[in-house]
């Protein structure tokens, strides 16, 4: 008996993506892929599920390789976004989803797409946070939004239709500031959590940077470490790491070189980093050097084994690196207990008084294994 054909009232990819003229050459094709996958789910999504896209319609659209296809609708249907029905269809799940026990309150989580893909940090915590509401009763709904849609009308009319009584943003953009306005005077309470002051008076969780690069530039002074070169991107998004960080090695009298460099200048200079001396390497920026890893991941291997590293923003995930020995540092923030603090705040309404920060610690941590990081995080 044949298969029933799956009627699909989607427009076509090739009108979603009327721009898309093939991934570059140095692009990492399923990073690229679930990005732009994530973009097609934030504009159709509605109410009720509807069919999505079948694989192979996306394989052939977008150039991929049927499994790497399947890789990242496993990855979105991890997420809640998709349903996979095994030798059937593929389901995009409405916007919202019955409850199905005594429902506390729906707490709505406004994610950028960049800060999302880039890193294990975003997911591992929202993992935590997700599991902590849930057994608190309460419903956690993502909103991923793109970077063209911050401070626009869009996604502020899309926040309001999830119905959310409490809105928990991690590390906001100014862009956003006026969004989130409106959504304080449509009734929803915000939380904001982030490695600096946010833009409102709201109850605010800061993840103070400060101690785990003190602690850093102590570690690596007692290992005679006398000179650290800042590795960042040439347009940075995080011009406060490389200052605090820039100031923890200055007083310890630690010499520091400021480096802000393209993967082509920064794998020129990689033959006499590896040949320097009692030096060592603080990668700034998470899309930075993934970006590097993934550019030529033979000369970080190299790096990460051949000198003392640290990644400021979490550790980096590639397949190559996978059941080898490649130890760096990297900022320890534990994210259970981060999770628990914010989860039980907001279960007992302790948001409403808002009065200082409450500020977690993040800590040095040394010899984290690249070779042990899972990607499904």
């Amino acid at each position: 008996m044949s298969r029933k054909a799956v009627v699909r009232n989607l427009p076509k990819l090739g009108s979603l993506f009327s721009t898309f003229q093939g991934f570059n050459a140095t692009d990492n094709k399923r990073h690229a892929l679930e990005l732009s996958l994530k973009k097609a789910v934030l504009a159709l999504r509605s109410k009720n599920k509807i069919p999505f896209y079948s694989m192979r319609e996306v394989s052939a659209f977008f150039g991929v390789s049927l499994k790497s296809v399947a890789i990242v609708y496993e990855s979105l249907s991890k997420e809640g976004h998709i349903t996979i029905v095994r030798s059937s269809q593929t389901i995009l799940e409405g916007a919202r989803k019955a409850p199905k026990g005594s429902l506390c309150g729906v707490v709505g989580i406004p994610v950028a797409l960049p800060s999302f893909i880039y890193g294990n940090n975003p997911r591992a915590f929202y993992i935590h946070l997700e599991d902590e509401l849930r057994h608190r009763n309460y419903v956690v709904d993502f909103i991923f939004y793109s970077t063209e849609e911050a401070g626009s009308s869009v996604l502020v009319n899309r926040l309001l239709a999830h119905e959310m009584d409490i809105a928990f943003w991690m590390s906001p953009a100014q862009q956003v500031g006026e969004t989130m306005l409106r959504l304080r005077d449509a009734g929803v309470h915000l939380v904001v959590g982030g490695d600096g002051p946010g833009m409102f008076p709201v109850q605010q969780y800061v993840l103070a940077l400060d101690s785990a690069f003190i602690g850093l530039a102590a570690g690596w002074k007692s290992e005679r470490i006398t000179k650290v070169y800042l590795i960042g991107p040439e347009r940075s998004l995080a011009p406060h790491f490389r200052n605090k960080c820039r100031g923890a090695f200055h007083a310890e009298g630690i010499e520091v070189v400021n480096e802000k460099l393209t993967p082509e200048s920064f794998f020129d200079r990689c033959a006499g980093l590896l040949a320097e001396k009692r030096s060592g390497l603080v990668f700034l920026e998470h899309f930075h050097y993934e970006n590097l890893c993934n550019y030529d991941w033979k000369t970080m291997q190299a790096l990460f084994q051949g000198k003392r590293c640290f990644l400021a923003q979490g550790l980096v995930y590639h397949s190559a690196f996978s059941g080898k020995t490649i130890l760096v540092d990297t900022i320890e923030w534990g994210f259970p207990k981060i999770a628990k603090k914010i989860s039980l705040d907001i279960a007992t309404q302790a948001y409403r008084e808002v009065t200082m920060p409450y500020i977690f610690k993040g800590g040095w941590s040394p010899g984290n294994n690249l070779g042990s990081v899972d990607r499904e995080l």
